[in-house]
């Protein structure tokens, strides 16, 4: 969790590196906003490989074990996103549309936007699902590190499914994408790979 926290703030403040431009002691005020997932995850595995090599723990079985709370963790990260207004979405005209009303949130007021936080709960949500499933299956159960590859591809694909629908600053921009959009795009590859790999192993 101090690794995932210390990533995730690390990464947002390389991100959005003009926000502390004169103002150097407001990167460590966690608690005013400003966490990105991808920093959270690599800064989570850096942390989990030493710990569990110094305890000579499995890494990818220890990874097994954790990966269907890293997931619920998100979807609850994502509901405080939604409490502060950040990791907002685009302008939407549906029924399910949020419209934010405090002004000392971080979303644009009185606009109806797209909840992009709870569609990024609920995916995450749905993969927590998945994985507690698949771990006490019998018949589908991946070899060990499957459910690590897994979530991987999963939670990098649902970011790419909610990344159209945001509409606050996520990084510089290459091309059509975000810079998150391209993290998330090396996520879900690397989990696609690994998943490959564990496949020799896998009861299916």
């Amino acid at each position: 969790m101090a690794g995932g926290l210390v990533g995730a703030r690390i990464f947002y403040v390389v991100f959005h590196r003009s926000e502390f431009v004169g103002h150097g002691l407001d990167v460590i005020k966690m608690w005013q906003g400003g966490l990105m997932w991808q920093g959270g995850l690599l800064g989570g595995l850096l942390a989990g490989i030493l710990y569990f090599r110094w305890k000579k723990v499995p890494l990818a079985f220890a990874a097994d074990i954790l990966v269907p709370g890293v997931a619920f963790g998100q979807a609850l990260g994502r509901l405080g996103c939604l409490f502060a207004g950040c990791c907002y979405g685009r302008y939407c005209t549906h029924p399910w549309a949020i419209t934010f009303q405090n002004p000392a949130g971080m979303a644009p007021l009185k606009i109806p936007l797209h909840p992009t936080q709870l569609y990024d709960a609920g995916l995450n949500l749905l993969i927590t699902g998945t994985l507690l499933l698949l771990s006490k299956a019998s018949r589908f159960r991946p070899g060990t590190g499957g459910l690590m590859a897994l979530y991987l591809l999963l939670a990098g694909s649902a970011r790419l499914a909610v990344e159209p629908f945001r509409a606050d600053p996520r990084g510089p921009i290459v091309g059509p994408f975000s810079a998150t959009a391209l993290m998330a795009m090396v996520i879900t590859l690397s989990g696609l790979v690994l998943l490959i790999k564990n496949g020799k192993n896998s009861r299916l």
